[in-house]
């Protein structure tokens, strides 16, 4: 592969979405490198530090510093509308029951980090030694 086919990733701005590592991050700062851009980039960008904070469930709260123009995979989501109301139309009374159970089943997640969720009344039946291994597995970084 030729180096001059190598294209570095537009660098984000503050407050976009962006996706990094496989995980979904909120940039909160750009900080372009005082260096003179690296004989490797043929002298057409510098680098930027980036400083990104997670937006995940399981992640809330962490953060990541990372060299954007060297970081694999990183992208930029484009910003998106959301759909414009129609007047005089409504959704299906089964799709609104459908969003409502999942604000639900969010806001006890967010709510509670240690309230443990069973959707649809799952037919199981615990056992006391299952529990501190859920609890453990709860609390650790997602995989």
């Amino acid at each position: 592969m030729l180096l001059d086919s190598v294209v570095a990733p537009p660098s984000p701005e503050e407050g976009q979405l962006v996706s990094v590592r496989d995980r979904h991050w909120i940039v909160k700062s750009v900080v372009p490198s005082a260096l003179p851009a690296d004989i490797m980039s043929a002298g057409e960008q510098c680098q930027h530090l980036v400083q990104l904070s997670s937006v995940e469930d399981d992640g809330l709260g962490e953060e990541l510093s990372v060299i954007w123009e060297i970081e694999p995979a990183a992208t930029v989501h484009e910003t998106g509308n959301f759909p414009v109301p129609v007047p005089g139309h409504f959704d299906d009374p089964q799709r609104l029951d459908t969003f409502l159970d999942a604000v639900r089943w969010g806001a006890i997640a967010s709510a509670d980090a240690r309230a443990l969720q069973a959707p649809f009344r799952s037919g199981i039946t615990i056992e006391d030694y299952q529990l501190d291994p859920v609890v453990r597995a709860r609390g650790m970084a997602r995989v």
